[in-house]
């Protein structure tokens, strides 16, 4: 399997800072959705910042299409689309204006693409950006991200201030993106669990500076379990059975794994599948075993 992007033992330390990025390694493959989620402060940005070349020092190796990020490297640049939490650009031009720019540099500008998603957020080109409402601004900064056709997109909390309707808009737009040219990938940092477990086919989850979990979304969802327990059922839980666990003001809750639960559960125990934010809650605040 090709890889867009490859980050081997990366390290970040910041100068009066205890936050550190401590040799994470991860893939993004060329046809998928890859998720990354965890708390504030955990990583993700200083991730997309080493990617894009925006994190200056480093140690470690980060590659996007075999090459490492140079800002001069305008070829390379072409292949990326990138969506950031906030828009960064005059808010006084038009909208049109914006795409007249953007059109000059980049030869594979597809202006069809731009107008009819425009259209289809029902934003009109004639707006300034300061007079669109923040989520249009939002999805303005998406489409822009996307119509010059980029083979690996990143996207920084796409979603955050979009209504659930947009939302659903966006992420099956990003869903045929993907599916037009199974060469193209996503790196999609999000706080709303519920659209990475939508569309993301790998998550990887940061706690600290650490890589604590990168596993397909089928394998979260289905081979993981999740139960709810009182004391005296939680003391007969065998430990191989347990991923995590966390004392709650009933009892436990408890992160399983389903290959294991052969090894018997006490009675009156129902095992259901975990959501994401489950699985990650228990991570980050749990009692790993």
């Amino acid at each position: 399997m090709s890889n867009a992007v490859e980050i081997k033992q990366l390290n970040v330390h910041y100068k009066n800072s205890e936050f550190s990025l401590d040799d994470v390694t991860i893939n993004i493959p060329k046809g998928y959705i890859v998720g990354l989620i965890g708390e504030n402060g955990a990583g993700k940005t200083t991730i997309i910042n080493s990617i894009l070349g925006l994190q200056k020092q480093y140690t470690g190796v980060v590659e996007i299409f075999g090459e490492t990020m140079d800002l001069d490297n305008t070829e390379l640049k072409e292949k990326i689309g990138v969506c950031f939490d906030e828009i960064y650009l005059p808010k006084n031009l038009k909208i049109k204006q914006v795409e007249d720019i953007y059109r000059k540099f980049y030869p594979r500008w597809d202006s069809n693409f731009f107008n009819q998603t425009l259209d289809f957020f029902n934003i009109s080109q004639h707006k300034k950006i300061e007079e669109c409402s923040q989520g249009m601004q939002k999805m303005f900064s998406i489409v822009l991200s996307m119509s010059h056709q980029p083979d690996f997109l990143v996207l920084d909390e796409p979603t955050s201030s979009l209504d659930p309707v947009k939302r659903q808009d966006v992420l099956e737009i990003f869903q045929t993106y993907i599916a037009e040219d199974e060469k193209r990938s996503i790196l999609f940092s999000s706080h709303i669990t519920t659209d990475i477990e939508q569309i993301a086919d790998i998550v990887i989850f940061l706690k600290a500076g650490h890589v604590v979990f990168c596993e397909p979304i089928t394998t979260l969802l289905y081979d993981y379990g999740m139960c709810h327990c009182t004391k005296e059922q939680f003391d007969q839980l065998h430990q191989t059975s347990m991923i995590a666990y966390k004392k709650e003001i009933y009892g436990y809750s408890v992160l399983l794994d389903r290959k294991q639960i052969d090894n018997g559960l006490p009675d009156h125990i129902e095992v259901e599948n975990p959501n994401l934010e489950f699985i990650m809650n228990m991570y980050a605040k749990g009692v790993i075993v």
